[in-house]
């Protein structure tokens, strides 16, 4: 593709031409710049630094029944500049829901071509609605500048134009310059104002919508559908930037808050700073948890608690979403030495919601976080002081780190749901624990009929490390031990497919 600044970047399009995500790897020819990513369907894009010579990538997916490949030269056409107003001009994704009723939206208010371009801000439907809990997610020609003030303007489309206490029509927005990795940006009713400040992004080319419009509002009526979005535009125009802002995206990378070291408590009430002051480093608990004996964690002392955030959104996906590994010497089981947590998530860091309790380590599933996605993880002890199991020198859970289990480039729509006419069908895989050691072990639901599961491990080359299939029969479930001791440390996809399913789990083992 064209590039901002061809001399110092390329820009890159990937397209899928398949209704699922596959993973891929690019390589640029004669460099290490490498990486492995996932293809939604339709265009994905990505950006390499630009070097001395044709700068030929690689492209490397797999299909059907082995690895395929393709190379390319890039051009040096730049990109033309757009106007100090900008619009989006396609979207990567579009998921929309119901009405309030119940019902499919009218074919004429699914156009996501609609939302393209300028607003024309009429009571016509020139617009896409996204349904009650629906999402759109726009791309921009070039990068959405990040300027003074507001930087974005999203147009929405209400008849009549009524007040927001009249007609609540809501969304969240998300800015994201890869279009995998999103940043919550704010909320509002109606026409909206965001600023990319709030995400820390110089620069943004991805925003999403997803509709949070109150359905049990007695002020609508049965087809009423949800958001409607008309346009979405730049308000300081374009930027030849293309710089990537840095963060993680597997694991928590900034403490929040946490208990006041005098306030952080052994069982027999002595303090834990004063006694073993390398417990208490709140940083212990950021980044790829160590997961072995050594004081690499962060103490919460007994009732204390710890707040955490992460760089982008963490979507809700099939299954666990958060990995908590918390160290407990010679990992002993819960019942023998409960150290236990309370977890609470939130999008914005004010509201929290809690989604679980874990015992020594554990996973958690953010499906019963009211948000759409959450950016904040708090861990409170709630390990039972009066336990006989603990010695009285016992400091409450350690927090070794914290892990998303499903990240990067799916859809927050992308939770697979239940297929109707099939009772009980294999829906979901648990992959546990994660991160492993050697072995990790595989658990479905049961079944009401006969399914074939295979499972293809790549690594972050994308090349294929392991492959096998499971037979589960007819009210059975799965549960299968994989040994990996023959691989090395590291991070890997695991693609789980059968007719009912479609599942991408990242793990890690360490």
């Amino acid at each position: 593709m064209c590039s901002d600044i061809p001399a110092e970047s390329r820009n890159w399009r990937v397209r899928n031409k398949t209704t699922e995500p596959i993973q891929y790897t690019y390589t640029v020819v004669g460099t290490v710049q490498t990486a492995a990513l996932i293809a939604q369907p339709g265009d994905n894009f990505f950006s390499a630094i630009t070097i001395a010579g044709p700068n030929t990538t690689k492209i490397r997916w797999f299909a059907i029944d082995r690895f395929r490949e393709t190379v390319k030269a890039s051009g040096s056409a730049t990109c033309q500049i757009v106007q100090e107003t900008c619009y989006a001009v396609d979207h990567k994704d579009y998921f929309p829901k119901k009405r309030k009723d119940g019902s499919d939206l009218t074919p004429t208010r699914s156009i996501p071509s609609n939302t393209y371009g300028a607003p024309q801000n009429t009571d016509n439907e020139n617009f896409a609605a996204l349904g009650f809990g629906g999402e759109i997610t726009l791309i921009f020609a070039s990068n959405i500048k990040n300027g003074p003030g507001n930087d974005i303007k999203i147009w929405e489309t209400t008849f009549n134009s009524p007040a927001c206490e009249i007609y609540p029509e809501k969304i969240k927005i998300y800015a994201s310059q890869d279009g995998c990795n999103f940043r919550y940006v704010g909320e509002g009713c109606q026409d909206v104002e965001v600023n990319l400040d709030v995400a820390g992004f110089a620069w943004a080319k991805y925003i999403k919508l997803i509709d949070v419009t109150p359905i049990d509002f007695a002020g609508f009526d049965g087809v009423t559908d949800g958001y409607d979005v008309d346009a979405v535009e730049c308000l300081n125009g374009s930027t030849l930037d293309n710089t990537l802002a840095a963060g993680s995206v597997g694991t928590a990378s900034q403490v929040i808050d946490f208990t006041p070291n005098n306030l952080a408590l052994r069982k027999n009430g002595s303090g834990i700073a004063s006694v073993t002051p390398n417990r208490r480093n709140p940083n212990n608990s950021l980044g790829m948890p160590q997961n072995n004996n050594s004081i690499n964690f962060f103490s919460l002392g007994f009732g204390g608690f710890v707040t955490l955030k992460f760089d982008y959104v963490v979507f809700d996906r099939l299954g666990a979403d958060l990995q908590i590994v918390e160290t407990s010497f010679g990992n002993p089981a819960c019942p023998n030495y409960p150290e236990a947590a309370k977890i609470e998530v939130s999008l914005d860091g004010v509201t929290f919601t809690e989604v679980g309790e874990v015992c020594v380590d554990g996973q958690v599933d953010i499906v019963g976080a009211p948000a759409c996605g959450i950016q904040y993880i708090r861990i409170t002890d709630i390990s039972p002081i009066s336990s006989t199991r603990f010695p009285v020198s016992a400091d409450g859970y350690d927090v070794d780190g914290v892990v998303v289990l499903q990240p990067g480039c799916q859809s927050s729509a992308a939770r697979f749901g239940d297929v109707e006419n099939i009772a009980n069908e294999v829906e979901s895989i648990e992959i546990y624990p994660n991160p492993f050691n050697n072995i990790f072990n595989i658990r479905t639901i049961a079944s009401t009929e006969n399914e074939v599961i295979k499972m293809t491990i790549v690594n972050t080359l994308g090349a294929k490390v392991f492959e096998k299939q499971f037979s589960v029969g007819a009210e059975t479930s799965l549960n299968e031990t994989v040994d990996f001791s023959h691989l090395a440390n590291g991070v890997y996809i695991v693609n789980m497919e059968s007719k009912n399913l479609n599942q991408l789990v990242r793990i890690s083992k360490q």
